[in-house]
């Protein structure tokens, strides 16, 4: 046994070399489509809301989100804009609150998934035909 554990010392030991790789980019969606139509609207504070005690606030941004619409046979998206505000040193200080969603961080309206939930369990058809 010692005679194989000597032969075992003596040989060079092979190296390994393994090729980097890329991952994939998570938790970034795809934009929706250009070409469907779009609605735009626009969230504002109210104005008793604006007034602090260092000043006036104002708008120096805004948020944009996207969600999908749905009407039978047609599609459109709805683009909400929240108005970011701050002072007019340039800090921000507060951003109008965004419009309730059915499904958190969700694209789809209530008619997107009520037709959906239709054709799903009403229509019997099955999800990747609905896709």
């Amino acid at each position: 046994m010692e005679v194989e554990s000597a032969k075992a010392s003596d040989e060079p030991e092979s190296e390994i070399e393994v090729t980097s790789h890329k991952r994939k980019a998570r938790g970034h969606r795809k934009p929706l489509p250009e070409h469907l139509a779009r609605e735009v609207v626009k969230i504002v504070l109210p104005p008793e809301e604006l007034k602090t005690e260092t000043g006036d606030l104002k708008v120096i941004g805004w948020e944009v989100s996207e969600k999908l619409k749905y009407e039978p046979a047609k599609m459109s998206v709805i683009e909400y804009h929240r108005a970011k505000y701050g002072l007019d040193s340039g800090d921000y200080v507060k951003t109008a609150p965004p419009v309730p969603s059915v499904i958190p961080k969700g694209i789809s309206t209530p008619e997107l998934l009520a037709a959906i939930i239709t054709s799903k369990f009403a229509d019997g058809l099955t999800l990747y035909r609905l896709e």
